[in-house]
């Protein structure tokens, strides 16, 4: 893999160059990293870094470039910065302060991220190239989904035990979990759809169109569950964009009827299992880490026992739980009330911000952007109702959009809503 090393060690280099001279580019560089896992396909990259690189000369330049503005343009930011607070607090009485760090590290960088965003997305064309670097980037992903899970046979035969994952790494791959990889697909449905339903280029939209059919089908290449509740819910907040309302009903309930119709007889037979969920085994193991959750909860009901310690016991070294697969108890456990208040008030902003731009009297881009980046949101927050990781970094990119989005927006609430 020589080869590969050298080949990557000079993008990098390049990229580095870039991102130095051109921010912007190098946050469009870094969010392909992040939602297309290079470094998860060819784990060889890792001793690379390529993402800590990039991201690094694209905060300095951002630094430099902002320096005689540095102290303006924060409130929109002190949500985030009050979660990163509680979690900063936590790792002072974490049962694991080490593990704690790390965590907080990772929550730190995520500020950042949101920051360079609402910083360097600056226009509309700059938040439409995000906007299609995610889709696209997630349409890669879920092309070698759906292909995958045709050379193993399971649009025929359905799986029982082995499903479709995305790029696994070290098995550490952030979306190695065929929910996880789901959860993040249906995130990229709703932008697929502002993409291809704001005024723009025919071809553009044509591109986005194809994308969102191809993210639909990686969704149920995963054979998610999860993915296809949440992707109901994104179609009906978006369908809510066509009103009156029965028209939006309407086309909510003709794409659940077009979904029903072309998706694969497995599929839907995966489907079926959900009125009995009770009996199915993993759901039964979820509501047991549930149930064995509520004593840390508790024990320290008001700041937790440490970002990042879900898994540990009080004693800080024994591990007792899986994984959360719940970041409403997850935030529970490692950032106690305070935690759950922060993380609330931070969504609960950014979906505010989101609705005003919906009724403000903006550009039909914004509007129609508003909508999907809500939708998005939502549904990856109620996937993750039975998935674990809060501070999972597309959480983040969506409150960095909304910011953006924000920017440069008249007040709202003077004219009517702006239909798509």
């Amino acid at each position: 893999m020589t080869w590969l090393l050298i080949v990557a060690a000079t993008a990098i280099g390049a990229g580095t160059a870039v991102a130095l001279r051109w921010p912007v580019v190098g946050l469009l560089v870094y969010l392909w990293l992040d939602f297309m896992r290079p470094t998860d396909v060819f784990v060889e990259l890792r001793f690379l870094h390529p993402m800590l690189v990039i991201g690094s000369a694209t905060v300095a330049a951002t630094l430099w470039q902002e320096r005689t503005r540095l102290r303006e343009g924060w409130r929109p930011l002190l949500p985030i910065a009050a979660v990163v607070a509680i979690v900063a607090v936590s790792v002072l009485i974490s049962v694991d302060r080490s593990v704690s760090l790390r965590a907080l590290i990772e929550v730190g960088k995520l500020l950042v991220l949101v920051w360079l965003m609402e910083r360097l997305l600056r226009s509309e064309a700059r938040i439409r190239a995000v906007l299609a670097v995610l889709v696209f980037s997630l349409g890669v992903l879920a092309i070698q989904a759906i292909a995958d899970a045709q050379s193993l046979g399971e649009f025929v035969t359905m799986p029982t035990t082995v499903f479709i994952q995305g790029p696994t790494g070290l098995n550490d791959g952030a979306f190695r979990d065929n929910n996880d990889l789901g959860r993040v697909f249906v995130l990229g449905a709703p932008l697929g759809w502002a993409l291809a339903a704001a005024p723009g280029s025919r071809w553009w939209r044509g591109a986005a169109a194809v994308a969102l059919i191809v993210i639909i089908g990686g969704i149920e290449a995963t054979f998610s569950r999860t993915g296809f509740l949440a992707l109901l819910l994104a179609a009906e907040i978006v369908a809510q964009a066509y009103q009156p309302l029965r028209r939006a009903l309407a086309l909510w309930l003709a794409f659940v009827a077009v979904l029903l119709v072309v998706s694969p007889r497995t599929y839907l037979a995966r489907l079926t299992s959900l009125p009995a969920a009770s009996t199915d085994a993993s759901v039964e193991g979820r509501l047991t880490i549930w149930r064995s959750a509520s004593p840390a909860v508790r024990h320290r009901p008001l700041l937790g026992q440490g970002v990042g310690t879900f898994r540990l016991d009080t004693d800080g070294k024994t591990k007792v739980r899986r994984p959360s697969h719940n970041i409403v108890v997850e935030l529970a456990v490692e950032l106690g009330a305070a935690g759950l208040a922060a993380y609330a008030w931070m969504i609960l902003e950014a979906l505010w911000r989101l609705w005003q731009l919906r009724i403000a009297s903006c550009s039909p881009f914004a509007s129609t952007a508003a909508v999907g980046l809500a939708a998005a949101l939502l549904a990856y927050l109620a996937a993750g109702l039975s998935l674990s990781h809060p501070f999972g970094s597309p959480v983040f990119v969506l409150l960095g959009l909304s910011l953006a989005l924000a920017r440069g927006q008249p007040p709202s609430g003077a004219a009517e809503t702006a239909a798509p």
